[in-house]
């Protein structure tokens, strides 16, 4: 399979698992699974695109707690 038509299978799935979360979450999904795809076919390795959306995860989870608490006071 040629890296594009990779990227097109992995960006149409980053779609679909993100949509449950609304469009603009599934719209957000498509750039980032680009660099992810690049960086994953660069590196060799699929850990440093896992790393990176995992830490994305936890800041985002983070930053909505800390404005969750801010709106709270």
């Amino acid at each position: 399979m040629d890296l594009p038509l990779a990227i097109a299978v992995n960006i149409a799935l980053y779609v679909l698992v993100h949509i449950a979360k609304g469009w603009k979450e599934a719209v957000g999904a498509v750039p980032l699974g680009i660099v992810l795809c690049l960086l994953t076919e660069q590196t060799g390795t699929i850990w440093i695109a896992f790393l990176v959306h995992v830490a994305m995860a936890w800041g985002n989870e983070w930053w909505s707690y800390y404005w969750a608490g801010r709106k709270a006071c």
